[in-house]
């Protein structure tokens, strides 16, 4: 009888030991996911999303895939508040509850276009270049030329091109920095690679014809000394 009462007991706390334990068990299973997506409903890659306990103020952080999609999983069970950003579109913010039975909470999410600064385009010279980097990064390099920091200038300009390589524009500020630089053949090589690409610029043939000391038509576009 005594044997008995103790294996019944035993049986009591160990069962009880593996409910306490399941939920936590539950939670490291589940969690909050979904597909992040732009108004035509296409996914939104490279999508950050964290989501923060209402309860406890942790914290967990996840990146959406190629196809858009994201996951978040061992969450606590609770409320969770969820912060969702990406390049070119407005922050959305909402709300999402993870239960703990066994299925993960799905939240889907349609993210509008940020006017001000939309996302990279797909196609074109400008692929994959957020058009507000680039215009920072030339204004960075052309106030660098009108304080006297060519090198510096010329590094800016440099870089752009290793983004953009055929936005051949670029050559254009090269070559009026190294003409300030006093280098004029360096100036003129630059030019060169402008005139490549577009053979009948009237800019690019201008500024040719200035540096070899044959001035014809006026150096619009240029950027001022």
């Amino acid at each position: 009888m005594r044997r008995s009462a103790i294996r019944t007991l035993c049986y009591l706390i160990i069962t009880c030991g593996i409910l306490a334990g399941l939920p936590s068990l539950v939670s490291a299973q589940v969690g909050i996911r979904g597909l992040i997506q732009d108004a035509n409903g296409n996914g939104i890659p490279g999508a950050r999303v964290t989501a923060e306990s209402t309860q406890t103020s942790a914290t967990r952080n996840a990146i959406s895939d190629r196809s858009g999609s994201y996951a978040l999983v061992g969450l606590e069970i609770g409320q969770w508040h969820l912060i969702i950003d990406a390049d070119g579109f407005r922050q959305a913010q909402g709300y999402a509850g993870v239960t703990g039975f066994r299925e993960s909470t799905t939240v889907d999410v349609t993210l509008e276009l940020n006017i001000l600064d939309p996302p990279p385009p797909t196609v074109g010279i400008l692929a994959g270049v957020r058009s507000s980097d680039l215009l920072s990064t030339l204004n960075d390099a052309d106030q660098m030329v009108a304080r006297g920091d060519y090198n510096g200038a010329l590094e800016q300009y440099r870089s752009i091109l290793d983004q953009t390589p055929n936005l051949t524009s670029i050559y254009l500020h090269i070559g009026y920095a190294f003409l300030a630089k006093q280098e004029p053949d360096n100036a003129i090589a630059a030019y060169q690679k402008a005139l490549e690409a577009d053979p009948t610029n009237p800019e690019i043939l201008a500024a040719i014809s200035t540096v070899r000391g044959r001035p014809s038509l006026p150096l619009r576009g240029l950027p001022n000394p």
